[in-house]
């Protein structure tokens, strides 16, 4: 799942402050960023983001600074999503009991 979230993450991010009409500079985004994403998570997102072959940038910094300049159309405005080829679906099953608000959940 942190495959998906990255690239969301650093699209929604990189949204914000190359979006014209907003009126939030690219330094106060990355400044809530440093307050709320722990940085062993950050250094994990710049891993993912430095490995990414579809973009040019090695951390999630770069990459947002280069998304926010609109003369640089080398960076891909949608990171790329990863396959989820080959990936096997996880079958569940929910019971609900009413009478005692109790929620089961088993894997089939």
């Amino acid at each position: 799942m942190l495959p998906m979230l990255i690239p969301m993450l650093t699209n929604v991010i990189g949204g914000l402050v190359a979006d014209s009409a907003s009126n939030l500079a690219k330094e106060h985004v990355m400044d809530m960023v440093d307050k709320v994403v722990p940085p062993e998570a950050k250094t994990m997102i710049d891993k993912v983001v430095a490995a990414d072959p579809t973009n040019p940038c090695g951390s999630m910094t770069e990459l947002v600074e280069r998304m926010a300049d609109p003369l640089d159309d080398s960076v891909p405005s949608m990171p790329s999503m990863p396959s989820i080829e080959g990936i096997e679906p996880i079958k569940f099953t929910l019971t609900l009991d009413p009478s005692a608000m109790d929620i089961s959940i088993e894997r089939s």
